[in-house]
C-alpha cells in the first residue's frame, strides 16, 4: 500500500490529496 507521511504543517486535506495522487501513480483503485 502507499504510505503518506503527514507533517505537522500539513492539513488533512493536503495529506488526502497527496495520498490520492500516490494511489493514482501506483495504479491502485480503492
Amino acid at each position: 500500500m502507499a504510505e503518506v507521511r503527514i507533517g505537522e504543517h500539513d492539513s488533512f486535506e493536503v495529506a488526502l490529496k497527496r495520498f490520492n495522487r500516490k494511489i493514482q501513480q501506483a495504479g491502485i483503485l480503492s
